[in-house]
């Protein structure tokens, strides 16, 4: 009797392990799909004309993406966000780009009327601060 209660516990005991290791193995495998959705790719690199300020367009493979704006001479980004088609003023101090609505939005809704255009945002490289124009029907 006591052979066989010894030898239950230590299946039980290597069925436990077996269990935890599947568990962690599922969490792995979980965590780096979740990793690989988070990839960005940078378009429509742009470079000021002082070299002072870059900004690309910041891509995910799945969502929404940003406009980040970058300055070469001190520690500081800016983030425009669902902003695509970044420009940079000739003397650095704008950075502009078109805003797009949120992903979940543009598939759930249809836009009233398409002729209304898009928000263009400009972003102020010295301190910060944003202006929106909205209805904008190009941008060049």
């Amino acid at each position: 009797m006591t052979r066989n209660f010894r030898a239950a516990r230590v299946l039980l005991l290597l069925a436990g392990f077996l269990l935890v290791l599947l568990g962690l193995q599922v969490v792995a495998q979980q965590q780096t799909v979740r990793d690989d959705s988070e990839f960005r790719a940078l378009h429509n690199l742009v470079v000021s004309a002082d070299g002072a300020w870059i900004a690309a367009e910041e891509r995910p493979d799945r969502g929404d993406g940003n406009v980040r704006v970058w300055s070469t001479e001190r520690d500081v980004t800016f983030t425009i966000e669902r902003g695509q088609n970044p420009r940079i003023s000739r003397d650095s101090r704008w950075v502009s780009a078109l805003q797009k609505p949120p992903l979940v939005d543009s598939r759930t809704a249809r836009p009233k009327n398409k002729r209304a255009g898009q928000t263009l945002v400009l972003l102020d490289t010295q301190d910060g601060s944003r202006k929106a124009i909205d209805f904008v029907l190009s941008y060049d």
